[in-house]
């Protein structure tokens, strides 16, 4: 599980860890607070937001959180964090200073077209690849060629045959 927030999140994230689940704390952007976050902002651009970020990190760490996931904050937050804390730091879009880097598989491949995040390299354009794909799926189910009988599972003969007289059915083009 993840966590994300604030310091006063720590409570409850140490009542979750109590019952056995693993918690991953999130510092950062926070898709359910990017409205408080000004948007799609890079965090820790300032000195007191950067202190604010490591705070949080520390409180989500001190309540049991088995590492800490940065989510576009500056490089040096996430290295700072990497540096001093006991738990692994992923960075998802805050440099390649942490313990690790994340990276969202719909923006490595390219599958959300309308926008591309500053911090993600595209690796394959899969759009193409997948419209291609899709248009040969439908053409076959429309054209009835899949599944095709090596897709498929038959009843035997004299099972068949069992099952039409018990069910009083005589199957279409048979």
């Amino acid at each position: 599980m993840k966590c994300e927030g604030n310091i006063h999140h720590a409570r409850n994230i140490e009542a979750i860890i109590k019952a056995g689940i693993p918690v991953q704390g999130h510092i950062g952007i926070c898709p359910m607070r990017m409205p408080q976050l000004g948007g799609f902002t890079a965090q820790g651009k300032t000195a007191e937001r950067a202190k604010e970020l490591v705070e949080d990190a520390r409180a989500f760490v001190d309540a049991g959180c088995f590492s800490i996931m940065t989510e576009v904050c500056t490089s040096e937050v996430s290295q700072y964090l990497a540096e001093t804390l006991d738990v692994p730091v992923i960075s998802l879009g805050s440099g390649s200073t942490s313990d690790g880097v994340h990276i969202i598989g719909s923006d490595l491949f390219h599958l959300y077209e309308k926008h591309v995040p500053r911090h993600s390299k595209i690796y394959r354009d899969l759009v193409p690849i997948l419209e291609d794909g899709y248009r040969e799926y439908m053409a076959d189910v429309k054209g009835r060629t899949y599944p095709g009988p090596e897709h498929t599972v038959f009843m035997k003969p004299e099972e068949l045959d069992k099952f039409c007289k018990m069910m009083q059915w005589s199957p279409k083009g048979k």
